[in-house]
């Protein structure tokens, strides 16, 4: 019964969530590319570069290479390919080609730069993307898990039966009224 309250709580928690973060998150993605390929720009010296130009560029190669990806995870599911390293290397190999052609096609037709120029700006650009992305998740992450909610993981049996050990659950730091049943944490 407890163990079945938590489910739920948690259930509606991720829930809305994912309802409201997963746009947010591809939103603030796209910014954060359009960031990284507009300093990566300026890095290279490739001339009128600005942040509008960076951005459209972004939409569109992160847009195409959405498509890319589900087709080819359509392709796995559609023909029934075992799924085992060596596809899994085939695909993220397809990928990486198939976005540098892509990214080479939109830099080409904005700036007119060459193909090698491209392809540095392309993997400088995923970089520093990559950098940005772990700060910004840092700064995300930490406070999130300092006071609204943190992971755990049972250890020990003497939460049986309800609460097996192994089971991994959130403990939210936000509500502090405490009912009967209510599973709480000490450090």
């Amino acid at each position: 019964m407890i163990y079945c309250m938590i489910i739920k709580k948690m259930a509606t928690i991720l829930l809305t969530a994912f309802i409201f973060l997963i746009p947010i998150s591809l939103v603030l993605s796209l910014f954060l590319f359009a960031l990284s390929l507009n300093l990566v720009l300026n890095i290279t010296k490739i001339t009128k570069s600005n942040y509008k130009a960076s951005l459209k560029i972004s939409a569109i190669f992160l847009a195409i290479n959405a498509l890319v990806v589900v087709s080819s995870v359509l392709i796995l599911s559609i023909t029934k390919i075992p799924f085992s390293s060596s596809t899994n290397a085939f695909f993220y190999l397809f990928d990486l080609i198939a976005s540098v052609c892509i990214f080479h096609f939109l830099m080409k037709r904005n700036y007119a730069t060459k193909v090698w120029k491209n392809i540095r700006v392309f993997f400088l650009t995923i970089f520093v993307y990559g950098i940005i992305n772990l700060l910004v998740s840092f700064l995300i992450v930490a406070p999130v898990r300092m006071f609204v909610f943190e992971p755990f993981v049972i250890q020990g049996s003497s939460m049986s039966p309800n609460l097996d050990e192994g089971k991994y659950f959130f403990i939210g730091k936000i509500d502090k009224n405490y009912l009967r049943g209510d599973v709480v944490v000490f450090k």
